[in-house]
């Protein structure tokens, strides 16, 4: 069976909806953000500040449906780690902080250094 996968909106008012729903049961995001109204009221942010690229190179898509969505980095783009840890500083207590920070340090240390996307 082939899904077909088309670009509907690059808008984040499109997609970043779908993505909250979608790791709303993200062990690693609720780990950031336990009380599900500390979820809905901080992870768009993050959403934003993490996919903010995606959304400028024009490669953020949703599904036909409205249900599926995702954020593409082409290479040579980052997300803008600044924007992201401002984000996390502003929403997330520094004790769930620091464990985050080790586990983007051990991610960081596994990304692929050649283009990708």
């Amino acid at each position: 069976m082939t899904i077909a996968l088309r670009k509907l909106a690059a808008e984040p008012a499109a997609v970043v909806p779908v993505l909250v729903e979608a790791f709303v049961d993200d062990a690693a995001v609720r780990m950031l953000y336990p009380d599900d109204r500390d979820y809905r009221r901080h992870f768009p942010q993050f959403v934003l500040a993490f996919g903010g690229g995606a959304f400028e190179a024009g490669t953020a898509d949703r599904s036909p449906g409205g249900d599926g969505a995702a954020l593409w980095y082409p290479p040579g783009v980052e997300p803008d780690g600044e924007a992201i840890m401002a984000c996390l500083e502003a929403s997330v207590p520094a004790d769930r902080l620091d464990r985050m920070r080790a586990g983007m340090e051990l991610q960081a240390s596994l990304h692929p250094h050649a283009p990708h996307w």
